[in-house]
């Protein structure tokens, strides 16, 4: 019988001593069954001012905390706010605002949940810069003795000033000017030029200036003041001759002449066209009327001949800004107007060589590991990289390269346009050492409280980040030092002294408190921690059995020597 109690005990024992080598098993594997999410750094998207920063993450568990880093330089050092999801997976983004435009942004996403922290690559932004705005100098209108309207056409991304520079020199030395704003857009106006001298040639040009900085026109456009007015005297065999009109040259000729022979001056009454501003490939009308002229003549783009006194024409497509002269002939000479349409679209703004993003994956890497640089532009024809051993000349504007740097580098990227060059530049760490976790009470490797057990193995840690060794969260402690098995438990959960710590896909420390299997769900995180716990419970009923034969074994064998 005494034999009999032996053997049953014996059992008891194996099957105890097959739980524990079970248990210690989960244990030891049960970083696979939980870690830390995985967090993915996406291009943003910029202004001249502000930042939309864009993210996602994966293999979440119960509640993620998510943010972002950013800075001026690789080192970062700004961060948003935290914004928290329970969603196992997901997209965030922040829009960061007031920055300076052209300037080159660092940033990298973050995430930490109860499993540990994850962060994204570091990418960089340029926001856009301020582009200079554009100016035309066009044809003048409303000439008189003292006064003309001065035309101009411009397009600006801001609110611009445009200026008219105007001197009776044409390299404009000493030059007058007279300016007015103008709202963001495009378009043709004129800007009056008033106190000019009669009968005196003048030089004028249009200038605009924004936020993006001053552009001057490279036309200068002539014109010359008229005569002032004059009254006619009575000419023998001729009839009273006539006052002068504004135009200071018909009253002159017309005093003059009417003195002489009785005639009146050609005069142009009106010369407009409708409309005056048209899109790409349209027509407009140009309509005139004038007095005591015989015909005209017009000139410009898709119109010339001659015509009646008082008509109008249609001109063909236009496909630019154009000016057109109408010339009108009477008995005792001519005279001449101007008038511009503006072709919306057209000049065409000068198309901008601009950086959409400069990146390397991973940035920062062990010796001998690799990374990728990558890169898209906008507008550009080619590229060139430098920086440690990569000499990269007139490259894909769009593409990717491989190298292996050999210490920390910096890599440069200058892309080239038609109208210039944009740089940015990313950096990439070299490690000697993995990248260090945030340091907390319970993952700082010291006995904070003195009673001889550290960090996991405490049982007042509830989790790697807990900042404090005190204050057991539940239960009676009890088990070793070396955490192999510690009691109590806490709401039902079990509480475990032991942590385990690996190290995440994304290269950083992720510490797991004890029994992840059990940490923060019955059930296993991963379908290597399914496979595992049914690995588990087989060996253990395998063991059962294998124990229950052993037992009726033994028990027939005492009782063939009984009898």
């Amino acid at each position: 019988m005494q034999k009999i109690q032996g053997l049953i005990s014996y059992s008891r024992a194996k099957v105890l001593l097959g739980l524990v080598a079970a248990l210690s098993f989960v244990f030891l594997t049960g970083s696979v069954l939980a870690a830390a999410p995985q967090v993915t750094t996406l291009p943003a998207t910029a202004t001249e001012t502000t930042l939309t920063l864009n993210a996602m993450y994966s293999g979440n568990s119960g509640t993620i905390q998510v943010r972002f880093e950013y800075g001026t330089t690789p080192n970062l050092g700004t961060f948003t706010q935290y914004q928290t999801s329970t969603t196992s997976s997901g997209t965030f983004y922040e829009s960061l605002t007031g920055l300076t435009a052209g300037t080159t942004y660092y940033f990298r996403a973050e995430g930490i949940n109860a499993d540990g922290p994850a962060w994204g690559s570091t990418l960089n932004k340029p926001t856009v810069a301020y582009t200079l705005p554009q100016i035309q100098t066009m044809s003048y209108s409303g000439l008189s003795s003292t006064t003309v309207d001065a035309g101009y056409w411009y397009q600006s991304g801001s609110a611009a000033t445009v200026t008219i520079e105007y001197a009776n020199n044409s390299q404009l030395i000493g030059a007058y000017t007279q300016s007015e704003s103008k709202a963001a857009g495009s378009g043709g106006d004129s800007i009056t030029l008033t106190g000019l001298t009669p009968n005196t040639t003048y030089w004028y040009r249009a200038k605009i200036t924004n936020s993006g900085g001053t552009r001057t026109a490279t036309t200068a456009i002539q014109f010359t003041t008229t005569a002032a007015g004059g009254t006619g005297t009575s000419g023998t065999g001729g009839t009273t001759g006539t006052t002068g009109t504004t135009s200071g040259t018909g009253g002159t000729t017309g005093g003059t002449t009417g003195g002489t022979t009785g005639s009146l001056v050609c005069g142009i009454s009106s010369f407009f066209a409708s409309p005056s501003q048209v899109a790409v490939g349209s027509t407009v009308a140009l309509n005139w009327t004038t007095s005591n002229c015989n015909y005209v003549t017009v000139s410009g783009s898709n119109v010339s001949g001659t015509y009646g006194a008082n008509s109008s024409t249609i001109t063909g497509a236009l496909y630019n800004n154009t000016i057109y002269t109408l010339t009108a002939y009477g008995a005792n000479g001519s005279i001449s107007s101007t008038i511009s349409v503006y072709v919306t679209q057209n000049p065409q703004p000068l198309t901008q060589c601009t950086i959409s993003n400069f990146y390397a994956s991973p940035t920062q890497v062990m010796p001998g590991a690799s990374t990728t640089l990558s890169w898209s532009t906008q507008n550009c024809n080619s590229v060139n990289i430098s920086g440690g051993s990569v000499n990269l000349q007139n490259y894909n504007a769009n593409g990717s390269f491989v190298t292996t740097p050999i210490a920390s580098t910096t890599y440069f990227l200058t892309a080239t346009g038609s109208n210039g060059s944009v740089q940015s530049q990313v950096f990439v760490a070299m490690l000697s050492t993995p990248t260090p976790v945030p340091t907390y009470a319970c993952n700082n490797g010291f006995d904070d409280d003195g009673d001889g057990r550290i960090d996991g193995n405490d049982p007042g840690c509830s989790s790697w980040t807990d900042n404090s060794e005190y204050n057991a969260i539940g239960g009676t402690t009890g088990g070793t030092t070396g955490g192999t098995t510690t009691g109590g438990t806490t709401g039902g959960t079990a509480v475990l002294g032991v942590s385990s710590s690996i190290t995440s896909g994304n290269g950083y420390g992720n510490s797991l408190a004890g029994l992840a299997l059990f940490g923060s769900s019955i059930f296993p995180t991963s379908l290597l921690g399914l496979l595992i716990l049914i690995l588990i419970i087989l060996g253990i009923v395998l063991l059962v059995r294998k124990i229950s034969k052993d037992e009726a074994h033994h028990a027939g064998a005492d009782h063939s020597i009984h009898h």
